[in-house]
Formats: structure tokens, sequence, C-alpha cells
């Protein structure tokens, strides 16, 4: 009967050995848990820089160089004016002022998505001539103003 005991009983370890067993088995479990608090660390800093990169990215008003299409559409079409305007200053050098019928333009020429030919108005002299799109803007002034110098080319919009 005693060598059945001692057949079923596991071998002990001494005892010096038994703790170095169990300090390893203890450091090991402290590394896995470092290593998911420093994947958890990694994690959060990953999250805190993409969301610091988005806030940093939107803009924190309207951006003026952004408009919106409404606007981008009175800038073409009020720029296909001014150049018409200027060729017909320098075929007719002693004209006086260029008007909308001078330009000669077919109503489908002004028609577009936001405006149409009744929206576009023009005038001035050859040195202070302009051109208009009305209601282009909600905030005032709501018109879109192209000033030039036909003479010069020189020219700039109100906004």
């Amino acid at each position: 009967m005693v060598e059945e005991r001692q057949i079923r009983a596991a071998p002990r370890a001494p005892s010096g050995l038994r703790a170095d067993v169990n300090a390893l088995v203890r450091e090991q479990e402290l590394r896995q848990e470092n290593r998911v608090k420093l994947h958890k660390l990694n994690v959060l800093v990953l999250c805190l820089t993409i969301l610091i990169g988005v806030v940093l990215l939107l803009p924190s008003g309207p951006s003026p160089k952004v408009e919106p299409p409404r606007s981008e559409e009175a800038r073409t079409v009020l720029g296909a004016m001014k150049d018409r305007a200027r060729q017909i200053h320098r075929r007719n050098p002693g004209l006086s002022a260029v008007t909308m019928k001078d330009l000669d333009f077919f109503d489908s020429d002004l028609n577009g998505t936001y405006f149409h030919a009744g929206d576009y108005t023009c005038g001035g002299t050859p040195e202070s001539w302009w051109a208009e799109c009305h209601n282009v803007y909600s905030a005032e002034p709501r018109h879109l103003r192209l000033e030039c110098n036909l003479k010069t080319g020189e020219a700039r919009f109100n906004r």
C-alpha cells in the first residue's frame, strides 16, 4: 500500500526550486499585464492623435477661399461679361459706355443653375465699368459686383 501512495503522489520539488518557479510564473503574469496596459495606452494615444488632427483640420469659420456654387456660377458669368466688354471696347475705343445690349449675350448664355439673364446687369464708363449679379449671398451685400477698367483690364470683385 505504501508503494501505491508514492506512485500516486506527485514528486515534490525542493522548496528553493518551487520558489523560483513561482517567481518566474509571477514575472510572466506581470509582463502580460504590462503588455495589456501598454496596448491600451497606445490605443488611447492613437485615438487622441486622430481626434486632435480632425479638430485642427476643421475650419473655425467659413473659409474665404471656399465659395458656394452660387458664387462660382456668378463669378464665371461676370468674368465672361467683363471679357466681352473689353473686346467691345478694344474694337470701338470711342464708345462711352458698354451696356448689356452691347454685350449681345443670348439669354441661354446667362441662364445657369442658380441665375438667369434677368439677374445680371452692367454699365459704367470704360475707366469704371461694372457688372453685377443679384441675390448671390444671403447676407448683405447680397449682390456680387465686378468692377473693371476696360482699358487696363484691372478688375476686382466686391467680395
